[in-house]
């Protein structure tokens, strides 16, 4: 499993990573210019930073632990992660060149593979694990306080350009729209045939388009549904 570009003018595709270890979850840095992944092609699956034009990889965490599902803040300047350096998966949250790694959280995350940032950078909503099912929450980066939230699913939040909606995946077959102002979430889009699986929903930059892995029996490929 490694990274690919593929070009939406022209239609071709770019190998980016190679190697062994796996390449998951890359994420856009907002200027375009790199993508920040986890993957275990150093023996242990940690963080690292593409370089788009030349390819050169950097390693940017090297813990004995999970370090995975890294994000990009809006300015460019943070990568928030995951990390369960500390007995127990917690938010991270680091600069942008590998220094000054920190936990946010302290009550337990459950996986989510995806951890945005409010338009302001002072938030992240993330997936808190507990007694009953995982809960999507924000937690205020100033003091650490943790609010919970009527954002529906959690394990692939993607904000939309604006910052103002969350789209995420219900049951891996719904794609639900959550207003952050608290206003009801609601569904926009499903596939009628109860086999095909929805993962990974992401808004694109001009906010028409929400973009997904569609899964089905026979195999996998990318999909995108207009939004209106």
């Amino acid at each position: 499993m490694n990274i690919w570009i593929h070009a939406l003018a022209v239609g071709t595709d770019r190998q980016l990573a190679r190697g062994p270890g796996g390449d998951y979850q890359p994420k856009w840095s907002p200027d375009g210019t790199k993508l920040v992944f986890f993957s275990a092609r150093a023996g242990n699956s940690d963080i690292w930073l593409a370089d788009v034009a030349s390819g050169e990889l950097t390693q940017l965490t090297t813990s004995p632990w999970l370090d995975i599902h890294p994000s990009f803040s809006r300015d460019g300047q943070r990568i928030a992660f995951q990390s369960d350096r500390q007995g127990r998966m917690e938010v991270w949250v680091m600069n942008a060149d590998g220094t000054e790694q920190h936990a946010v959280t302290s009550i337990g995350v459950a996986p989510s593979h995806f951890v945005p940032w409010t338009a302001d950078g002072n938030s992240l909503f993330f997936r808190a694990a507990g007694a009953g099912p995982p809960a999507p929450m924000r937690v205020r980066l100033a003091d650490g306080t943790v609010e919970a939230t009527t954002v529906q699913g959690g394990a692939h939040m993607s904000f939309n350009p604006d910052h103002t909606r969350i789209a995420d995946v219900v049951g891996h077959q719904r794609i639900w729209i959550s207003p952050i102002s608290g206003e009801k979430p609601y569904e926009a889009f499903s596939f009628d045939d109860p086999e095909v699986r929805i993962d990974y929903p992401v808004w694109s930059p001009d906010g028409h388009w929400i973009l997904f892995d569609r899964w089905a029996p026979q195999g996998g490929d990318i999909w995108l549904v207009e939004w209106r």
